[in-house]
């Protein structure tokens, strides 16, 4: 079994849509879209990874896991639920697939850069 904090410092972007969570963070390293209901701590988590992101573009697929997360989140299984749940994946997965890679704690500077904002305020900064 795997712990994982659900939402916290480690995520990415966290949005609610209809009553779910969804959460793009780093499991194991690699980025993921955490589902969770909203208003229920009892309730378990749906994680997709992205290195399976590409099978949700079936809709047979996407609704068989629907179902599933739909029923692991606790939230039942009647079709509008189902397909709740399905919208939700559907609607982020383009998110999840654009997620960039974990960054390293210590990863060494690779360059400098240097911005200056509409109203004239100017800042350095490093690249990683």
């Amino acid at each position: 079994m795997i712990g994982v904090m659900l939402g916290g410092d480690k995520a990415r972007a966290q949005y609610v849509t209809r009553g779910i969570v969804v959460s793009f963070q780093y499991i194991n390293g690699e980025p993921a879209m955490v589902l969770f209901p909203r208003h229920s701590l009892k309730a378990g988590a749906f994680i997709i990874p992205i290195n399976v992101a590409w099978a949700y573009q079936e809709n047979e697929h996407l609704v068989a896991k629907a179902a599933i997360a739909a029923r692991v989140m606790g939230l039942g299984s009647d079709h509008a639920t189902v397909y709740r749940v399905a919208s939700v994946i559907n609607n982020h997965l383009e998110e999840l697939v654009k997620m960039k890679p974990e960054p390293e704690e210590n990863q060494e500077a690779i360059g400098e850069g240097q911005m200056t904002l509409p109203n004239g305020t100017r800042f350095s900064f490093e690249l990683r």
